[in-house]
């Protein structure tokens, strides 16, 4: 996680393996005035030269002073709801975030998950 030029807090997330699916992170905002509401991302990655990657800007940094983030962990399939991937399909404006949800859009659709539709909708213009 890093502050980018815009004041705004960007994550990258990478694996080596390539057999991982989705993955959550959490972080929250902290300020003077205490800790922030906690948020949480559950995001499939894209495959790229070294594993798996995936890049999101999680929006700005207002009044904030420092950033709680808690390890990135695995999400089996099977534990992923529309809940989970509506936040993130919002966020995925990058590349690698699009690459990613097509991937898991055909996945879902193989297993005749009806998640798929909900990823197609959240990937359209």
């Amino acid at each position: 996680m890093r502050e980018n030029d815009e004041g705004h807090l960007a994550v990258t997330i990478r694996s080596l393996d390539t057999n991982l699916h989705y993955v959550a992170m959490a972080w929250r905002p902290v300020s003077a005035d205490g800790r922030g509401r906690r948020h949480r991302l559950v995001t499939p990655l894209a495959p790229d030269r070294n594993g798996l990657c995936v890049h999101y800007d999680l929006g700005p940094l207002d009044r904030c002073d420092a950033v709680d983030v808690e390890p990135a962990e695995k999400v089996f399939v099977n534990e992923v709801g529309p809940q989970d991937v509506l936040p993130a399909l919002r966020l995925a404006t990058t590349g690698a975030a699009r690459r990613a949800w097509a991937r898991m859009e055909e996945v879902h659709r193989a297993n005749g998950d009806p998640l798929a539709d909900v990823i197609r909708e959240g990937l359209a213009p």
